[in-house]
């Protein structure tokens, strides 16, 4: 387990047979893309420990020009937006901003998660595979293995993405749906 943003630096050299660091600035190839791969591996998927609600009830004073009646700031902290209003009702994101004709909203959004003990073990090594992918040319001045990398980026983001997903209760699923077959 990560306790540190240095532990999943190392994890990332160690996966390209660079020596470990004791800080980030040691590795300017992590300490330039450490925090943007965090945020992107985070985007990548709907992860239980990101997801945060929020009710935004004080909309912006100044209205859209046209089509939604109210705009309403995003926190600071979201990523993602997942769902408005159980995604009932007409929305949109624009910039920092959710666009709708309701009063008050509820957002379901993947939230910037900074604190690496708060990250669970699957997510550090997709974060970590992501990070070897991004800074392998930088270290080895191989693109093979930052295509190796990145493949394997893709296949641990799955195996997480359903381990992740098997959590909780699932949402009724709508039976009436008619299937329509393409081709």
């Amino acid at each position: 387990m990560a306790n540190s943003e240095v532990d999943i630096a190392n994890m990332a050299r160690m996966l390209l047979g660079a020596e470990t660091i004791m800080d980030l600035d040691e590795c300017p190839a992590c300490y330039i893309h450490f925090d943007d791969i965090r945020d992107v591996c985070l985007e990548e998927s709907d992860w239980t420990f990101a997801m945060k609600r929020k009710v935004l009830s004080s909309p912006d004073a100044t209205s859209p020009l046209f089509t939604y009646s109210y705009k309403f700031l995003l926190p600071t902290d979201c990523l993602r937006v997942v769902k408005v209003n159980g995604n009932e009702d007409d929305w949109v994101k624009e910039g920092d901003y959710i666009l709708s004709d309701e009063e008050e909203v509820e957002v379901l959004y993947v939230s910037r998660i900074e604190d690496v003990r708060k990250m669970p073990p699957s997510f550090i090594q997709v974060f970590a595979t992501r990070l070897a992918s991004v800074i392998a040319i930088p270290i080895t001045n191989s693109a093979e293995y930052a295509t190796a990398y990145f493949q394997l980026y893709g296949q641990l983001l799955l195996s997480a993405r359903g381990s992740d997903g098997r959590q909780g209760k699932h949402q009724k699923v709508n039976r009436n749906v008619t299937l329509r077959r393409h081709g």
